[in-house]
């Protein structure tokens, strides 16, 4: 028993308290304080629900609140009709109670349910017990994907959707029309694609509600001291997310230690969580410390991921804090400081040209004071392709910083798995130097070329502008030249936070946290283990599929425990017989689509509507912009509205599905990831003369590219890749960790020829 238990709250439950009348909201929120004081089973109002341990319900007159007792918390789960809430009915071969409303799972009960009369139908909301094991999967073919869709048409709506509902949960006007004629939950959900995602899924919860053993894995949230669910019901408040023991410790420690401080944590520990906060936290320190205006330096990899934090920033900070903060990547601030009359950034495309012809230029020069010396040194590139040397230039001279050969031939270049010897490092760096001269001749720079002059610029002026602390996320990706000059940029590395893990590196195959604490010998190095995003289920998979070749995995922190209960179903994989062959759309003999966008549409909308979600909380991530284009076209030609988030843009709050690069999906998180994975060879496999060490380094390198777009689901992980295929990406796929689905093209699928005997 604790003296007071603190309330906590759900979206779920949020949202359906607002389809609630005002007086039931009323009588809801009084009741409520009654669980501050003791929320236990008093065999009366509050009573335990069967088969969970910590779960119960308060009894509000005609309306049941689901609530879970937790760390002198109280975490408010859901709300129903006490005629909707639980029915004290068994399924069939299960000792598990049916709690709140019906699962589209539930194929035995919905059978049971047809057969009763019309009043049944209406009133009967039921959960399937998670401990039930999930189907298992069949074959599937072109011709399964209308039957399958047909079958849920039909199903009514669990609650119609009414004036007066649409009214309580804020719902523009302008969608009421196509609103009120939905009688299905297929018909709801094609109508949803339409209105707003939160809007959405505020309908969706209402009309459909939850199972409740998800929403036992939902986060909760606090109200700010002072406000009440009233205020925030009405659209006045503000909403804390509850953080782990973990992000308060770290977050407590940033608060009362000086820095630096650099925090690691496996895929969903919340590092970014912590970043954000910590922008908070700096400011009052800043603040007590006597500097009435502090500014504060919010940095991350992509401006898709600066969006994302600062419309956060706006959300959780206080006008007066957000307004003294400056969110960017770090090539945006380079861009500040780089000044008028700089060369120019060079296009990617023409960068192996260019060490192409600085390679060609480095060893025949017509001057040379040592022609054999040149050749000597060409000899002994003839190994490494262009591609290679183009990353060893950026990513270890460049990149660390390096100004001389020396400084070079004492460089640690722990990752690349090509071995470079004294000879060959000179040659290298030869070929640098003239692959720099053609720069100048170009007008033009590197981006690593220019974070070194912002950097030089900033040590060369103490009394250039800089900030009073600085927040740095994503830092994996950031080369120790950005790791400088992000320390360079604060006024005072008390106030500076670097927060990352390597094992999420996609940009630096070199990236070593070892490498920035020999920069911070004093930071204080913090760590998250408890994993927030993904299940259990999904992390062991991509983990594994990680791990199958050791040299993807870097010496990034593991997730040690997770928030999110086991039990779920498993991860799918679907494999696709007759990848490539082309098939007619369904009641479009004049248009053909690729077998492989058949079964990923019906992953999508299986996913998406086993789940209830919108559309905007769906990803498809594919391995470049050519694939996720592919992807983006054929979901429009299969009636599926999509965005297609190109590099460098925010992922924006339309309700339709996000298409996005694996690469460009990092940082960001998904209700349901279907993850592209085509018989696709990675540069340089393939390629002919390229030494097994070099094709190990980019194999291993862009292992590590689809574990982190797994990473991405919070609820569901579908891969759909080829049935046989040679890419040495489509391996890693434990058998006893993934649901396994093949789905063949049929007559359309070409025959196999390669056979082993």
């Amino acid at each position: 028993m604790c003296d007071r238990y603190q309330l906590r709250f759900t979206h779920p439950f949020l949202r359906q308290m607002l389809s609630l009348p005002a007086n039931a909201q009323q009588q809801i929120e009084r009741r409520m304080r009654e669980l501050q004081d003791n929320p236990h089973s008093d065999g009366s109002h509050k009573q335990r629900v069967e088969c969970y341990p910590d779960v119960y319900r308060l009894k509000v007159n005609r309306y049941r609140v689901f609530y879970r007792i937790r760390d002198c918390g109280v975490d408010l789960l859901a709300v129903d009709h006490r005629r909707d809430a639980y029915r004290q009915e068994q399924l069939p071969d299960s000792r598990d109670y049916i709690v709140l409303i019906e699962d589209p799972e539930a194929e035995e009960l919905a059978e049971r349910l047809a057969a009763g009369n019309g009043a049944e139908q209406a009133d009967a909301r039921a959960d399937i017990s998670q401990g039930d094991s999930p189907p298992r999967l069949d074959m599937a073919s072109a011709g399964d994907v209308a039957d399958e869709q047909a079958s849920t048409q039909t199903r009514p709506l669990p609650r119609p959707i009414t004036e007066e509902l649409l009214k309580r949960l804020n719902i523009d006007r302008k969608y009421w029309p196509s609103l009120l004629e939905c009688a299905t939950e297929d018909g709801l959900l094609a109508v949803l694609s339409t209105i707003p995602e939160r809007q959405a899924q505020r309908l969706l919860d209402a009309v459909c509600g939850q199972p409740l053993d998800p929403l036992l894995d939902e986060p909760t949230f606090l109200l700010d001291e002072g406000e009440t669910l009233a205020a925030l019901l009405a659209g006045h408040g503000r909403l804390r997310l509850d953080l782990d023991s973990q992000q308060r410790g770290v977050l407590d420690q940033i608060r009362s230690r000086p820095g630096p401080f650099i925090v690691t944590g496996g895929p969903g520990t919340g590092k970014t969580v912590v970043a954000l906060h910590a922008v908070g936290v700096l400011l009052e320190r800043l603040r007590a410390e006597g500097i009435r205006e502090p500014r504060v330096l919010y940095v991350t990899y992509t401006r898709t991921l600066a969006a994302t934090a600062e419309r956060i920033l706006r959300q959780t900070l206080e006008s007066r804090d957000w307004l003294a903060v400056s969110v960017v990547t770090l090539d945006q601030e380079v861009q500040r400081l780089w000044g008028p009359g700089q060369p120019g950034l060079i296009e990617k495309g023409t960068l192996r040209d260019l060490v192409r012809r600085a390679r060609n230029e480095a060893f025949t020069r017509p001057l040379s004071p040592d022609p054999e010396e040149d050749r000597r040194l060409a000899r002994s590139l003839r190994g490494p392709t262009d591609l290679y040397l183009l990353d060893e230039i950026e990513e270890v001279i460049i990149g660390r910083g390096l100004r001389t050969v020396e400084e070079y031939l004492a460089a640690d270049r722990t990752g690349r798995r090509v071995p470079l010897n004294e000879t060959q490092r000179r040659a290298v760096w030869r070929i640098y130097e003239f692959f720099c001269d053609l720069l100048l001749q170009d007008d033009a720079s590197l981006s690593g070329q220019r974070r070194q002059h912002a950097l030089d610029r900033l040590r060369a002026d103490p009394n250039a502008e800089r900030y009073d602390a600085v927040v740095a996320d994503e830092v994996q990706d950031f080369d120790p030249v950005g790791v400088r000059l992000l320390a360079e940029l604060c006024r005072d590395r008390r106030f500076l936070v670097l927060a990352g893990d390597t094992g999420q590196s996609l940009y630096q195959r070199t990236f070593r946290w070892k490498l920035v604490e020999q920069e911070f010998r004093e930071a204080v190095h913090l760590k998250l283990a408890t994993g927030h995003r993904c299940p259990p289920e999904i992390v062991e998979a991509a983990r594994a599929y990680l791990d199958y070749m050791p040299g993807s995995a870097a010496e990034g922190d593991l997730v040690e425990t997770h928030r999110k209960r086991a039990g779920k179903t498993r991860p799918l994989l679907v494999l696709v017989e007759g990848w490539d062959a082309q098939l007619l759309l369904p009641g479009d003999p004049t248009t053909s689509m690729p077998a492989w966008s058949f079964p990923l549409v019906e992953a999508l909308r299986e996913q998406r509507e086993r789940l209830r979600v919108p559309a905007g909380r769906c990803a498809v991530l594919a391995p470049t912009n050519r694939f996720a284009a592919d992807v983006s076209s054929a979901l429009h030609l299969h009636g599926e509205p999509n965005e297609l988030v190109v590099h460098g843009r925010p992922v924006t709050n339309a309700n339709v599905v996000k298409v996005l690069t694996w690469h460009n999906a990092k940082g960001l998180e998904f209700d349901v990831v279907i993850v592209l994975l085509p018989d696709w060879q990675p540069p340089p496999v393939g390629w002919s003369q390229v030494s097994p060490e070099e094709i190990r380094e980019s194999v291993e390198s862009w292992r590590r590219v689809p574990y982190v777009a797994m990473s991405r689901a919070t609820r569901s992980l579908v891969v759909v890749c080829p049935a046989t295929g040679t890419s040495p990406l489509l391996d890693g796929f434990a058998a006893e960790l993934w649901e396994f689905r093949t789905w063949s093209a049929g007559a359309a699928a070409p025959a196999e020829v390669d056979l082993p005997f």
